[in-house]
């Protein structure tokens, strides 16, 4: 029973949730008992907060609908904002010059990237793959890349076919780029593809909540997340207080601490703070 595993619910002062998979069910929407659940939280005094890997202003909807008035963990923790006075927390970016390098072997073997920026654009190549570009839909840009188009990149990221996106990687650390770190894993698009994505060292979900915990004096077992997913792992390695969906990836599993007997399609973090504070 989560009572058991989270034997004083009195001392959990954060919650933070995943949106895709997590709080996003199916239909695209919060289940109502999480919203309500969530909101009542807060309203008793809890910091609750989203960490997602969408941009913000993918996000937006989703924090009105809470009401979430405390910071928001973006871009898997690259950009970090304040919904009710817009304070962003200081961004980590790729350099210029080091965007430059990663552009220019990455389209030697792949068009379908696409480089996330500090303004919430999403910058892609106009040779991409129809289906990419479909996929994505009008939140994509495609342009002719100029060298103004490097600034304040929080990461890039591309999908193609598995072995080249193996040896894309391998290719990319040949460079010897300090504080850049490399990350492969399935996509939604098709089975036979991966992503990369290439990032600052410095930023994932984890780090991301140790951040707003820090600013908001929050010590790491007063902290409940709740994830789904390949990039909750760094969340759920740093806060013991873990709870994953019955349906969550195989390869998160083995860092939950606990795991809902729900699904995503149940609204699994509404019954679990359902459970734990009622």
């Amino acid at each position: 029973m989560i009572k058991d595993y989270i034997q004083n619910r009195d001392s959990l002062k954060l919650i933070a949730c995943d949106l895709d998979g997590t709080l996003i069910g199916p239909d695209g929407e919060i289940g109502d008992l999480s919203v309500q659940m969530l909101k009542k939280l807060q309203e008793d005094g809890l910091i609750v907060t989203i960490a997602s890997g969408r941009m913000y202003h993918n996000c937006q909807k989703y924090i009105d609908h809470i009401g979430i008035k405390h910071f928001v963990v973006s871009t898997d923790g690259g950009y970090i904002r304040n919904p009710v006075d817009g304070e962003v927390m200081t961004p980590f970016f790729i350099e210029s010059k080091d965007s430059i390098k990663f552009y220019e072997i990455i389209t030697k073997v792949s068009n379908n990237f696409f480089i996330i920026t500090l303004d919430d654009s999403i910058l892609s190549s106009k040779e991409a793959d129809v289906e990419f570009i479909k996929f994505f839909g009008n939140q994509i840009k495609q342009i002719e890349f100029k060298k103004d188009n490097f600034e304040n990149i929080l990461k890039i990221v591309v999908i193609d076919d598995h072995e080249l996106i193996l040896a894309l990687k391998e290719d990319l650390k040949k460079l010897n780029i300090e504080n850049i770190r490399f990350d492969v894993g399935p996509t939604v698009l098709n089975p036979d593809q991966s992503v990369l994505i290439v990032r600052y060292s410095e930023v994932d979900k984890g780090k991301g909540i140790d951040r707003i915990c820090d600013y908001y004096g929050v010590h790491p077992d007063e902290v409940l997340v709740f994830g789904d997913w390949l990039n909750d792992i760094p969340m759920f390695r740093r806060f013991k207080h873990n709870v994953a969906p019955l349906d969550c990836d195989e390869l998160l599993k083995p860092h939950a601490n606990y795991i809902s007997p729900y699904n995503n399609e149940t609204d699994f973090v509404g019954r679990t703070l359902e459970m734990i504070f009622q």
